[in-house]
């Protein structure tokens, strides 16, 4: 049952489990809804639009799968030693995007830092990927690329919050 103020909407994600997972998104209306003051939204997510952090956070997923999934192509490639650089550049950038996606969905204090490691890291990985010719490689290089620029924008971004 929704949260008054929430929607619920199924993710762009699949789960191969249980199907499409159910996730519940505010309104601007709903804090206020839970007597929290009208101008939540703009003094949590000041220099930055809510749609940048949820566009992140989906550049941020959707990079830690291609990621997980060039990992797991490296290893199965004949020539695996030469790609030893490329899987574990995989493994540390789907990391840090999980990580730094779920910082952005709970608006994190550490989220700024978060998005530039984050984006540091993919433009380390998708210039690795973008050395091989796989289609995996290229994929996960076009998935970091974008990421980094969505990470690089928010870390860039006033938020209005400190530590």
């Amino acid at each position: 049952m929704p949260v008054s103020g929430c929607t619920d909407i199924v993710a762009p994600t699949h789960n191969r489990r249980h199907g499409p997972e159910s996730i519940a998104v505010c309104t601007p209306a709903g804090p206020a809804a839970h007597g929290l003051p009208s101008l939540w939204l703009s003094a949590i997510f000041g220099g930055a639009e809510m749609s940048d952090f949820d566009d992140a956070a989906l550049a941020c997923n959707t990079c830690a799968d291609a990621c997980d999934r060039c990992a797991a192509a490296c290893l199965a490639e004949p020539d695996v030693q030469r790609l030893t650089r490329c899987i574990g550049l995989d493994l540390d950038c789907a990391q840090v995007c999980r990580l730094t996606a779920a910082l952005l969905r709970r608006a994190s204090p550490f989220e700024a830092a978060a998005c530039a490691l984050c984006a540091q890291i993919c433009d380390a990985c998708g210039a690795e990927c973008s050395h091989h010719d796989m289609d995996h490689c290229r994929a996960c290089a076009s998935a970091c690329k974008a990421c980094a620029d969505a990470c690089r924008r928010l870390a860039n971004a006033d938020r209005g919050r400190a530590l």
